[in-house]
């Protein structure tokens, strides 16, 4: 099952190098309704595939900064200075060629059902 608490308060999940990012579930209420928000003007042509991927990736990005990826730890500039998280930030990153891969990482990561699993259930599987 599930963790309610975890799907919204998200996990710490190592990335790359020495990044960790912090990470809510794909399937949290307040991503789902965001997600709902941004489509909605486009429920036609989502529900006929007369939709380009880079179009919907471009009405997701906000709601992925702002709901999916929470916090980060360890992610420096090119100065080699900590750059403190912030949801736009996250969605700077995800805009730039260089980084952008950040974001379907995140997607990927957020939809990693055995993350969010309730810690009985976790236990559980380790017996």
């Amino acid at each position: 099952m599930t963790d309610p608490a975890l799907s919204i308060e998200g996990v710490w999940v190592p990335w790359r190098l020495d990044i960790e990012l912090k990470i809510a579930s794909f399937n949290n209420p307040a991503f789902e309704r965001a997600l709902r928000r941004v489509t909605k003007p486009h429920k036609r042509r989502i529900a006929t595939g007369d939709i380009d991927d880079e179009v919907l990736e471009s009405l997701s990005k906000e709601s992925v900064a702002k709901l999916l990826l929470l916090d980060w730890k360890n992610v420096q500039g090119e100065d080699g200075k900590d750059i403190p998280y912030s949801w736009e930030k996250a969605l700077e990153f995800f805009n730039d060629e260089r980084t952008k891969q950040l974001y379907r990482d995140v997607i990927a990561i957020s939809r990693d059902h055995s993350l969010f699993m309730a810690q009985d259930e976790e236990d559980d599987r380790g017996n």
